[in-house]
């Protein structure tokens, strides 16, 4: 949806991918149309893909036989390579690799110097830096709800856990769900939202505290907004790598220990890694560490605009400082160029 936002208007921007994230892509009124398509069933794109004149990919590999068979230009972004290696296997096909950067935490391949993988900072929707807290609430935010690997019952347990800690908390809350889950109960000073892009700025300009499952982009956001931000545990592999480096590196955001439960996981394929880690997660880590947070997260939310929250929120500025913020913007420049060369006004980004 960033990449769409700055596609000048004779481009026709078109998206596909799982139904929850279609919903979010069609209400966010940025592209030309929007199509639910099966994930695990990656013909079901084929015809969609015929009709463009190039191709988007956000982290999905699963199309890329689709995309080289019809002989499309294919812009593929990495927003995980920082957890994993370039894959090399589609450096050949593409017209260029964007990798998004992860603070600054190193590379995980030697392989990125090739002349098509571009490092491009963050991939946001708005460039703006951060303004001081102004609201008096706190924005919870669940990421990874939508992921087709991630499966209905464990975002079931991690909502309902989730929903026990905002119990105890004190303040105005409001907290972000998909569609499917807006439904649940909850206590009265919690107003639910969808995460909708759109929505998002006017959110956190009411919002003077932001907590999150470790996600990279919406940990972004809520430092670009100007909002201290506290982690949820993790709630699939990459968020466990993430949740590490943060507790190494920005340890504030991180008030729970037990991390090292989930050392076990081998995170050398990080679909089977997701499934080891809910095993993990399940098997009492996350009681332990939403244990944790039920003692400490109240303190925190009872002195929203505390100096430790505005100390955390310095901290947090000081990493992101040096980051571009200009990568959805440079990427829709880059399809513009190759749809020119062809004479062409048509793109897709699933």
């Amino acid at each position: 949806m960033a990449i769409a936002s700055h596609l000048s208007s004779r481009v026709q921007a078109h998206f596909f991918s799982s139904k929850v994230c279609a919903r979010f892509a069609y209400e966010s009124g940025a592209f030309h149309s929007v199509k639910a398509i099966e994930f695990n069933k990656p013909s079901t794109a084929s015809v969609e893909i015929a009709q463009m004149d190039a191709i988007v990919s956000v982290n999905t590999t699963r199309f890329h036989e689709i995309i080289c068979s019809q002989s499309k230009p294919h812009f593929f972004l990495d927003t995980l390579a920082w957890a994993r290696p370039v894959s090399l296997a589609l450096l050949d096909d593409v017209e260029a690799y964007y990798i998004q950067s992860f603070f600054e935490h190193p590379h995980n391949s030697p392989d990125w110097k090739n002349e098509k993988v571009q490092e491009v900072g963050v991939v946001r929707q708005c460039g703006s830096r951060s303004r001081e807290p102004q609201g008096d609430h706190a924005l919870v935010h669940l990421g990874g709800l939508t992921s087709p690997v991630i499966p209905d019952e464990v975002c079931r347990e991690f909502v309902q856990r989730t929903l026990e800690l905002l119990k105890y908390c004190p303040g105005k809350i409001t907290l972000l769900l998909p569609p499917h889950f807006q439904h649940v109960a909850k206590p009265s000073h919690i107003c639910i939202k969808s995460c909708a892009l759109s929505e998002l700025s006017g959110l956190f300009e009411q919002s003077a505290v932001s907590i999150t499952t470790p996600g990279i982009e919406h940990v972004y956001e809520s430092i670009f907004h100007g909002a201290p931000t506290y982690l949820l545990p993790p709630f699939n592999s990459t968020q466990v790598l993430q949740t590490r480096y943060f507790k190494r590196s920005l340890p504030g955001m991180v008030l729970y220990n037990d991390i090292e439960d989930f050392d076990s996981v081998d995170f050398g394929n990080l679909v089977d890694a997701a499934h080891q880690t809910h095993q993990v997660a399940l098997g009492g880590t996350w009681e332990k560490m939403f244990n944790q947070l039920e003692r400490k997260m109240p303190g925190v939310l009872d002195r929203i605009n505390s100096a430790r929250n505005s100390k955390l929120l310095e901290l947090q500025q000081g990493a992101v400082s040096s980051i571009s913020v200009n990568g959805a913007f440079r990427i829709a420049q880059d399809i513009e160029q190759r749809l020119d060369s062809d004479n062409d006004v048509t793109s897709t980004v699933h």
